[in-house]
């Protein structure tokens, strides 16, 4: 415990970090001697900080840094900048807001246009200035909204940037962990999704008739899905409120004619917005107690079990790094008069159905292996329904689709081939597909579409059943 001259200790009741920056200060407001003439007065002593000495004056700068970064707040570093000139000289220097970033943030990635000092101090000020004043989202489309996108995004990509090839540890990026994941908590980026204030509204333009929500802002919720999917918010309540379920319902029984997963002719842009109101439907049957559906078996899994960050730097030429073996899922179906009517969207309450319906629809665990892109042995039938090895056929493009621009690293990435199988109970089933990668999703690298065919092998002939 630090004490300052002719000061009393600092109370011990105070949180280390602020007992820290707040004895800091003391010391360095202190250091001086007052100038009072003698004699009681009731009038505050004055200093004069031209002519009294200061022991922090003839500090080398370094040293200057290194008291500076023990400050956790960066308004406790304003503070000691306003103490003395030699301070004030010290924190407006870019040597230092460079060290603050790479202490507070991951490193920029390899790619990043982050380089000079001056980028560094220009990066950090901003990433600050909208993680500490969030915005709040409507569609994504006002300039606080569109800043803080692209600072969310900066943070996705860097993420992990320091992990190396050979570090088999699992890796905690303070991106994620710091940064992003108390960002989602005090924001309401991913709170209330598909609710009122994220529908499209009517627009004063009377030319147009309807604001359409940020696309950025539509990927990156898809992408931050972990934190979707996290019950510990919701353990004392009934769970998350979910918007909008009847078309996220209808998204998840919709044909792959009347809604395709991807927007472009080439099947390389994703359909984010069916991406996010599937993500709703499961959230709906995980964390909604009410439903009765599979709240009680996600909430019986351990936290590593569930839907996790990455622990790897993003990109689109490490797949196989990046793509776990253990997997558990679960479907759900309806009626044949059912799906007929979600589909015309003819009825109003349809019950979801899954699998295992006696147990309410526990996980089935699936193993899966990558084994290159050998398509030696791949079923000639499984391609006539996945077509995962060969090209789609481009479709007509009309004047409102844009062509999907080429990405640099996808000439890098393969395809790999996937086999696996997991069983159910007392079923065994196979699984075999692809990963297939995808280009840059507005700007953010690392997508896969995943085909995969599961199906059961007769014991006795070995033939496909």
């Amino acid at each position: 415990m630090l004490r300052s001259r002719d000061q009393t200790p600092t109370a011990m009741a105070l949180p280390q970090r602020v007992t820290r920056s707040r004895t800091l200060l003391q010391l360095v407001a202190t250091t001086g001697r007052h100038h009072a003439s003698s004699g009681p007065s009731t009038t505050p002593a004055v200093i004069d900080y031209e002519i009294l000495p200061n022991k922090f004056h003839k500090l080398p700068i370094e040293l200057m840094h290194e008291i500076a970064h023990l400050l956790e707040a960066d308004h406790h570093v304003c503070d000691f900048q306003r103490c003395f000139q030699q301070a004030h000289f010290a924190i407006i220097n870019e040597h230092f807001w460079r060290r603050r970033f790479v202490l507070t943030f991951d490193r920029p990635r390899a790619e990043s246009s982050i380089r000079t000092n001056a980028d560094y101090t220009d990066q950090y000020k901003k990433r600050q200035d909208v993680l500490v004043r969030k915005p709040t989202f409507g569609c994504g489309n006002t300039e606080r909204e569109k800043q803080c996108l692209v600072v969310l995004r900066d943070l996705i990509r860097d993420a992990c940037s320091e992990r190396t090839p050979s570090n088999r540890m699992v890796y905690v990026s303070k991106n994620i962990t710091e940064h992003i994941a108390p960002f989602l908590t005090d924001s309401n980026l991913l709170k209330e999704i598909f609710a009122a204030k994220y529908t499209p509204r009517k627009s004063r333009n009377p030319g147009v008739l309807s604001e359409t929500v940020n696309p950025l802002m539509r990927m990156l919720q898809v992408v931050l899905a972990p934190s979707l999917f996290d019950p510990r918010p919701f353990f004392d309540t009934a769970g998350p409120q979910i918007a909008d379920f009847d078309t996220s319902q209808y998204m998840a029984y919709c044909s792959a004619q009347s809604r395709p997963i991807f927007t472009d002719s080439k099947k390389t842009d994703i359909d984010f917005d069916w991406c996010l109101h599937l993500l709703n439907f499961w959230r709906c049957h995980f964390l909604r107690a009410d439903e009765a559906s599979l709240y009680s078996v996600y909430e019986a899994l351990e936290d590593h079990e569930r839907p996790q960050y990455w622990h790897s730097q993003l990109g689109n030429d490490n797949a196989a790094a990046c793509i776990g073996k253990k997997w558990k899922g679960s479907y759900a179906y309806l009626d044949e008069q059912q799906l007929r009517e979600v589909r015309e969207g003819k009825s109003e309450l349809v019950v979801d159905e899954f699998n295992g319906n006696d147990t309410r629809g526990g996980f089935q665990e699936l193993t899966l292996e990558l084994t290159g892109d050998n398509d030696s042995a791949w079923n000639p039938t499984f391609e006539t329904v996945l077509h995962s090895v060969t090209e789609p056929p481009e479709q007509q493009r009309t004047q409102a689709q844009e062509a999907s621009s080429p990405d640099e690293d996808i000439g890098r990435s393969r395809s790999f081939r996937l086999v696996g199988g997991g069983e159910y109970g007392q079923q065994e089933f196979l699984a075999d597909g692809w990963f297939n990668p995808l280009p840059s999703q507005h700007e953010v690298p690392g997508w896969q579409r995943m085909t995969m065919m599961k199906f059961l092998r007769d014991k006795a002939t070995a033939q496909i059943d």
